[in-house]
């Protein structure tokens, strides 16, 4: 057609740099590589997709993301915010794009739309986060479902109660604060837990804070079209689900587990592990000028994400021949209690269609029928179900 082939009114840019240090994700512990780096005096450029840093952060204190953005600039640290690392090649060169004014509805006429970078970096720490995985259940498509960090994010960074009469499922500890929080706001909050049993810690403090409890239960299916009207809930009985009661609601919250973002280690060759107490794939040994620190790493804790910024930043420092203090970066995990894998919530003879893929409509059944096809390669799989072919590539549902 002729709107094709009509030139494209935007300008764009190419930019080349170099660095000591090059940090992506200015979460806790990207903050703390990145201030650590600075401390003994190197060249550091940190680099954030997100519109503000913070990473966490940002769903919880704002004057403590203001403090660090004050002192990563007294730091002499260079900040690229709306900008993706989306390749990492030989030699400590990263490939960046950034957003210069997508975000503008009348930008400058002399500024560019976005700007693609070439930074050759001598240390790479890698502070990228972790991505909260759904649960396949019925109807777990619904608008009024979302996981338990999103609707942390709607609460804190944005200050909107997603819901009045909110049902938490999940399999491990990190969605009791978003359930906590969501109560002292003024919810009314259920909390189901796939697991029989943990710590009086934990389960004091969320019924000391209004969150009511519900063990060795999981989301079986949701009642609504539009929006959520109820969720029927699974029991666990002898390993096996069970149907139970329904509970009425107008939000579903989920977290599934967390899956570390270790993609840009993967263009480097370096396959990931899979750590069986924390149900992830994790970041393999390696030998290259490379640190990944906070939950990228798989800790949960945010005292010990921070403390492995720390070590990344010395040991940085200590690969371009600066001598620093001793550091160790802490173990793997966090948590009080041990996650309990769930992938997929059903009941034999129980009719719903519960989705892995939600962009492009992948169903569990659609992953069972490929796998009676004959299709059971991974990469085959993905090319009969178009499985983690849209937007997010697979980062949620594969």
């Amino acid at each position: 057609g002729k709107a094709s082939r009509k030139p494209d009114p935007d300008k764009y840019e190419h930019a080349h740099d170099f660095c000591d240090v090059l940090v992506v994700g200015s979460g806790p512990a990207g903050i703390a590589a990145a201030l650590k780096a600075a401390e003994h005096k190197l060249d550091v450029i940190l680099v954030e997709q997100d519109s503000e840093l913070g990473g966490s952060e940002l769903n919880e204190s704002a004057a403590k993301v203001e403090q660090n953005v004050l002192a990563l600039k007294k730091a002499g640290v260079k900040i690229l915010k709306r900008t993706t690392a989306f390749g990492l090649y030989d030699h400590g060169v990263v490939g960046l794009l950034e957003r210069v004014t997508d975000h503008q509805s009348l930008p400058s006429e002399n500024d560019p739309r976005q700007r693609f970078w070439m930074v050759r970096s001598k240390h790479i720490i890698l502070a990228t986060g972790a991505i909260e995985r759904p649960i396949a259940f019925g109807n777990n498509d619904r608008p009024g479902v979302m996981s338990a960090s999103a609707a942390h994010t709607y609460l804190n960074r944005f200050a909107i109660l997603p819901g009045k009469s909110i049902v938490v499922c999940t399999n491990n500890d990190s969605a009791y604060l978003s359930a906590i929080e969501l109560s002292k706001a003024g919810a009314q909050v259920k909390l189901i837990d796939a697991r029989s049993k943990i710590k009086d810690s934990l389960s004091g403090e969320a019924l000391q804070n209004g969150v009511s409890l519900q063990m060795n239960s999981a989301p079986l299916k949701v009642n609504g079209s539009r929006s959520v009207k109820s969720l029927e809930i699974a029991i666990a009985k002898d390993n096996k689900w069970q149907k139970g009661n329904t509970e009425y609601c107008d939000l579903v919250i989920v977290s599934g587990g967390w899956s570390p973002v270790v993609h840009l280690l993967s263009h480097r060759g370096i396959r990931p592990i899979w750590n069986e107490q924390n149900a992830c794939f994790v970041p393999n040994k390696y030998k290259e000028s490379i640190s990944v620190a906070g939950s990228a790493s798989g800790i949960w804790n945010k005292d010990n994400c921070i403390a492995s910024g720390i070590a990344a930043g010395l040991k940085a420092a200590e690969s371009l021949g600066i001598k620093t203090k001793s550091y160790s970066f802490p173990e793997v995990g966090g948590w009080s209690n041990p996650i309990r894998p769930i992938y997929e919530v059903k009941i034999p003879h129980y009719k719903t269609k519960s989705f892995v893929d939600f962009q492009h409509d992948v169903t569990s059944e659609d992953v069972r029928l490929a796998h009676r096809e004959g299709f059971e390669s991974v990469e085959h799989l993905k090319r009969y179900t178009t499985l983690g072919m849209a937007n997010d590539q697979g980062k949620m549902g594969n």
